[in-house]
C-alpha cells in the first residue's frame, strides 16, 4: 500500500513541477501581472529547511508513508531547482507539491496569498468565471446561469488540457480520501487555478454539452467571487438548517459545518428542538454530507438535544507538544471556551494549572508525546431533549471533527447511518497547528495529534454506513429519498 502511496506521491510531484514551470512562460490568453515580492535563492532555501524543520517538530507522525531519506531528497531537489530569485507566487507553487505528497494527510496545507490575491483583486483582476465540479479527475460546470451549460464537461482552458489543470490545482493538497479532495477544490477551484495559473482576462474554454459529441467553444471574461458564487448550484447555504417533513412527523437537521459560534448554533438547537417538541414529531434526520468540520464541541451540544446515552467522540488522542501546538491550543480555547483572557495572565502560573486539560498541554515538555484515554459520558440533560428515532447521512465529505458525530451514531447505535463512507479513516492524524516561513512569511498549517475515534479501526477506512446510497446530483437526492422512504415504511 505504502510503495503504491509512494508511486502516487511521486507523481503528482513531478507532473506539477512540470505544469506549473510551463504556465510560467505564459498563455495564449492576455496573462495579468501579480504583484508579488521577490526573493533571493538563498532566503527560499532557508524557508524550505525551516519548513521541514517544523513539520518533523510539530507532526505526530510524519514520516508514515514517506521515509525521511526520501523526503529531505526531495526537500533538496526542489532547492537544487531554485537557482535565481524568484517571486513569493512562483515558490509557494513549487513548495507546495513538495512539502504535502509525503503524507496523506488533509490537514497539512498552506494558508493563500492574501496580499497577492488582494492587491490582484483591487487591481480589476478576475477569476475563471465558473462554478464547477471536479470529478474522477474531469470538469464538469456547476451553474445553470454560465454561458457553459450546466454539467458541460471542460476539457480545456485556455489551450491547456482539463486533467493537467486538475493535477497542477491538487498537486499542493494530499487529503486522506480523493474523493474528498475532489469535492472540497471543486469549491475552491477558481481561487485555486488562479493561485496556480495566474489570472487572465479573458478563458477560452472548450467543452461538450451533455448527451454531445461536437466539442465547442467560447471565450469568456473573468468574474469576481462574488459574481462566481452568485450563479454556482449551492449545496448549502448556512452552517444550521432545518426543514420539516410534517406529513412523516419528521425534522431534517442539515448540520454543514462545525466551525460556526457554539452560542449561536445553541440558540439555533433551542429553536429548532422547541418546534420539534411542539409538533411532536417522532423522527430527525441529521444531514453531514457537506460538513468539512471545526470543532467537535459542536457535536457535543447537539448531542445533549438528542440522547441519554454516554458517547465519546474518540477512543484516544495521542498528541505532539510543540511550541506551535501550545499556541493553537491557547487560540482554540480563546475560540471555543472563554479561556486565556487578558487577566488570567496576571497570575498565569497558577492559572494554566487550575484544570486538568491546561496543565497537560501547557507544562508538557517539547518533543514529548501525550496520550489521553476519552471515556464515553452521558450529555448534560436538556428539557428539549429528543425521544424519537434518529437517523444520520453522511458522504465522502464528512470530515474531520464531523467524523465525531459519525462515528457516536455508529458506535453507540444512535441510529442508523446512511449514504457513503466518511472522507477521515478513524485512525488518523488531524487537529493542527500553524507556522510562518521566516523570509517568504508563507503560512502553513501541520497535523499535531493522532486520532483514534471511537471503536475505530486502523483499516483506512472512514465511517461505514448502515445503507450505502449511490450520491444523487442537484435533481435528485438518492439518500433524502432513501431515508424518507424508510421513515414512511417503518410508520
Amino acid at each position: 500500500m505504502f510503495a503504491i502511496a509512494k508511486q502516487k506521491h511521486m507523481y503528482k510531484i513531478a507532473t506539477a513541477i512540470s505544469l506549473i514551470l510551463i504556465s510560467f512562460h505564459g498563455n495564449a490568453q492576455n496573462p495579468i501581472k501579480i504583484n508579488s515580492k521577490i526573493y533571493s535563492p538563498k532566503q527560499l532555501h532557508r524557508d524550505i529547511d525551516y519548513a521541514l524543520k517544523k513539520f518533523e517538530s510539530i507532526h505526530p507522525n510524519f514520516y508514515k508513508e514517506t521515509s525521511k531519506t526520501i523526503v529531505k531528497e526531495r526537500f533538496n531537489l526542489l532547492k537544487a531547482k531554485i537557482t535565481k530569485p524568484m517571486a513569493r507566487f512562483d515558490f509557494m507553487n513549487l513548495f507546495m507539491p513538495v512539502a504535502f505528497n509525503n503524507i496523506h494527510d488533509g490537514h497539512n496545507y498552506t494558508f493563500s496569498l492574501e496580499e497577492e490575491f488582494k492587491s490582484y483583486i483591487q487591481s480589476g483582476g478576475k477569476l475563471f468565471p465558473v462554478p464547477v465540479i471536479i470529478k474522477n479527475r474531469k470538469l464538469y460546470c456547476n451553474s445553470i446561469k454560465s454561458d457553459v451549460p450546466y454539467n458541460a464537461k471542460i476539457v480545456q482552458v485556455n489551450n491547456k488540457p482539463a486533467k493537467e489543470i486538475i493535477e497542477a490545482v491538487l498537486s499542493g493538497y494530499s487529503n486522506e480520501s480523493d474523493v474528498l479532495e475532489e469535492a472540497m477544490f471543486s469549491d475552491w477551484f477558481n481561487g485555486s487555478y488562479w493561485q496556480t495559473f495566474g489570472g487572465f482576462d479573458a478563458y477560452k474554454i472548450e467543452y461538450f454539452a451533455p448527451g454531445s459529441l461536437t466539442k465547442k467553444t467560447i471565450v469568456i471574461p473573468g468574474l469576481s467571487e462574488t459574481q462566481i458564487e452568485s450563479i454556482r448550484v449551492k449545496v448549502n447555504k448556512a452552517d444550521y438548517e432545518f426543514e420539516e417533513q410534517p406529513a412523516l412527523k419528521t425534522g431534517v437537521f442539515k448540520f454543514n459545518s462545525a466551525e460556526g459560534d457554539l452560542k449561536v448554533l445553541r440558540k439555533f438547537c433551542d429553536s429548532v428542538f422547541n418546534i420539534i417538541k411542539q409538533k411532536e414529531y417522532t423522527n430527525l434526520v441529521i444531514d453531514i454530507r457537506n460538513n468539512p468540520g471545526g470543532t467537535t464541541r459542536a457535536n457535543n451540544i447537539i448531542f445533549e438535544y438528542i440522547t441519554d446515552k454516554p458517547v465519546s467522540q474518540f477512543d484516544s488522542i495521542e498528541t505532539r507538544i510543540s511550541r506551535e501546538r501550545k499556541a493553537a491550543f491557547i487560540r482554540g480555547n480563546k475560540k471555543y471556551a472563554g479561556w486565556f483572557k487578558w487577566y488570567h495572565y496576571l497570575y498565569y502560573p497558577i492559572y494554566i494549572r487550575t484544570n486538568k486539560e491546561r496543565k497537560q498541554i501547557m507544562t508538557a515538555k517539547t518533543g514529548s508525546f501525550i496520550t489521553e484515554k476519552v471515556p464515553a459520558m452521558k450529555p448534560a440533560d436538556n428539557p428539549l431533549k429528543f425521544k424519537g428515532k434518529l437517523y444520520l447521512l453522511t458522504s465522502a465529505r464528512t470530515y474531520s471533527a464531523a467524523t465525531g458525530m459519525a462515528v457516536a451514531f455508529k458506535c453507540y447505535k444512535l441510529g442508523p447511518v446512511i449514504g457513503q463512507e466518511t472522507g477521515q479513516p478513524l485512525v488518523s492524524t488531524a487537529d493542527w497547528a500553524d507556522f510562518t516561513l521566516p523570509n517568504t512569511k508563507i503560512r502553513c498549517a501541520a497535523s499535531v495529534s493522532r486520532f483514534t475515534w471511537a471503536c475505530g479501526k486502523d483499516d483506512g477506512h472512514g465511517v461505514i454506513p448502515d445503507h450505502i446510497i449511490k450520491p444523487g446530483n442537484s435533481d435528485k437526492d438518492n439518500e433524502m429519498v432513501f431515508v424518507l422512504e424508510m421513515i414512511k415504511n417503518e410508520k
